[in-house]
């Protein structure tokens, strides 16, 4: 009887094998020290990878498991995601790399990353919310208190 195989883990070290697969590069080279382009996009995409897809590591520790430090890290990510503003062919490749590694992951991994977003886009709405409040607090409870009532008329188990 055929098995199914588990589906591993997320892990750096299944992000670096990857992009070296996808890029026809070897691990070593994107774990090396080389500045030649040929190592240094693949290094960067998956530093980018790494970043989004496992966020509860911090900079300081992808850094560590690339054989760099912080500010590497977050050169790479930050550069990537302006490249990919205006390299529609970067924002696929990373797009379907993000793809393939997520399908490879288990359910756990999947649970995390959406726990994740969702907490950020929670602290960017609260972000938002406050700062409407401050600059017009008279305007946004106006908006508050009209916003309340309509939920409170099309549901009232909400209130």
């Amino acid at each position: 009887m055929n098995a199914v195989a588990p589906k591993p883990a997320l892990t750096v070290a299944l992000i670096q094998e990857q992009v070296a697969e996808y890029y026809r590069v070897k691990v070593a080279e994107i774990r090396s020290h080389r500045r030649a382009r040929k190592a240094a996009r693949p290094r960067q995409v998956a530093m980018y990878l790494a970043a989004t897809l496992l966020p509860a590591r911090s900079f300081p520790w992808l850094g560590r498991a690339f054989g760099r430090d912080r500010t590497t890290v977050t050169y790479a990510v930050t550069r990537v995601a302006r490249l990919m503003d205006h390299d529609s062919d970067l924002a696929r490749e990373v797009e379907r790399l993000r793809l393939r590694l997520l399908a490879m992951s288990t359910p756990d991994t999947l649970r995390e990353l959406a726990g994740a977003v969702a907490e950020d886009f929670a602290t960017a709405l609260r972000h938002a919310v406050m700062a409407e409040a401050e600059a017009d607090p008279a305007g946004f409870l106006h908006r508050a208190g009209t916003v309340f009532a309509a939920t409170r008329e099309e549901d009232p188990a909400c209130v």
